[in-house]
């Protein structure tokens, strides 16, 4: 993979190409960072625009980070047919719609709430969608997020859903939206502010009557530990495969035991690694030898 990265800053442009694969006569561009420190004007538009129209028909990974006034009309339209992998911070609202065949999606709160007309377009072949709903400024509404993800209920390829949010309440105003993605095989949780117990415990009762195809969940919440009702919730979940989690320091054997009586779960990552936890591992171990556990230092995704 060839790639550009062009950044604009007070001090001017800078442009740096990258050869990150194996050498060809006529090596392609195809992935493509944009990224801006300032308010893009009308000129820069067009300048990027024209780089982007010589290199869009082999653009497969395109990350948008500028923003700023644009009169010029080009680069709205400007398809790119092989373009897979897309990350829009700031703006980039129109870019989703001239991609027929995208397949994975990383939102901003920041690109959302700058530019709701992002939200319009449902990626017809969308497998992974990204929700950083933590970026400043912070979704104030997240009413237009629900309205978005029961839209995808009607897709079948969407199977990866990833949100990261300040907090628990933003997760439970879509919580209802999320459980009608009968269709989703991972999803991750990654809350930045740490929540009380009852509020995790009541997402992930919800999330196990909901999501009955999960076969990958990764939760941070601020290292705060899942409880023993939690892990025995999830065995809701038959097809549960894989599972990151935390688990407190001062967790009693229950949760070990509901672990070993897990029996659909192969594969943990527990974090923070602790020495508190390693006698249950190894109990954990001599029980389930058919379960491969990870120890980490922080929140490991799979």
């Amino acid at each position: 993979m060839n790639g550009l990265h062009i950044h604009l800053s007070d001090m001017g442009t800078g442009i740096t190409f990258a050869d990150q694969g194996p050498s060809s006569e006529t090596p392609a561009i195809t992935k493509i960072t944009i990224e801006s420190l300032i308010q893009a004007n009308g000129d820069t538009f067009a300048d990027v625009g024209s780089v982007l129209k010589h290199h869009r028909k082999t653009i497969e990974d395109f990350c948008w980070a500028m923003d700023g006034e644009n009169d010029n009309r080009d680069i709205y339209d400007i398809q790119y047919p092989q373009l897979k992998k897309l990350t829009l911070n700031k703006s980039g609202w129109w870019i989703p719609r001239n991609a027929p065949l995208l397949e994975e999606l990383t939102l901003s709160s920041r690109t959302i709430n700058n530019h709701p007309a992002v939200l319009d377009t449902i990626p017809p072949s969308l497998k992974t969608l990204e929700l950083k709903l933590n970026e400043v400024p912070e979704l104030v509404d997240t009413s237009s997020i629900k309205q978005y993800l029961l839209r995808f209920a009607q897709h079948s390829h969407l199977h990866e859903l990833v949100i990261i949010s300040p907090t628990m309440d933003n997760i439970f105003n879509v919580v209802d939206a999320i459980c009608h993605l009968k269709q989703l095989q991972r999803f991750a949780i990654i809350i930045t502010m740490r929540p009380d117990s009852s509020q995790q415990d009541r997402f992930l009762d919800q999330l196990a009557r909901g999501c009955t195809n999960l076969s990958c969940l990764e939760i941070y919440c601020l290292y705060k530990g899942l409880s023993t009702h939690s892990i025995n919730t999830l065995k809701q979940l038959g097809n549960l495969k894989q599972c990151s989690f935390a688990i407190d320091p001062t967790s009693d054997d229950g949760i070990w035991h509901a672990l070993k009586t897990f029996p659909q779960l192969k594969c943990i990552r527990i974090y923070p690694a602790m020495p508190s936890h390693r006698m249950g591992i190894r109990r954990l171990k001599e029980k389930r030898p058919d379960m491969t556990v990870y120890l980490d230092q922080t929140f490991t995704r799979f």
